[in-house]
């Protein structure tokens, strides 16, 4: 099983930051790498107004591998 992490930092000025680490655990065989529509960082900017549950960004990507694409699991 391959395991990733990516973190994710929010910075609303100098002295009010938040940052999280997402750990993702692939558990099926990747025989094809994913193609990204878009290669280049990603930054995104959300006003601090923003509902909950509110999209800040789309990131779309298209794999030939079978079966289940993505499963998002809270707490895992």
């Amino acid at each position: 099983m391959d395991h990733y992490s990516l973190v994710v930092d929010a910075v609303l000025s100098d002295d009010v930051t938040a940052s999280v680490t997402v750990y993702v655990n692939v558990i099926d065989v990747n025989d094809h790498r994913p193609q990204f529509s878009d290669v280049t960082p990603l930054v995104a900017n959300i006003s601090e107004d923003a509902p909950v549950g509110s999209t800040v960004f789309t990131v779309s990507a298209t794999d030939r591998d079978a079966g289940m694409r993505l499963a998002l699991l809270p707490g895992s």
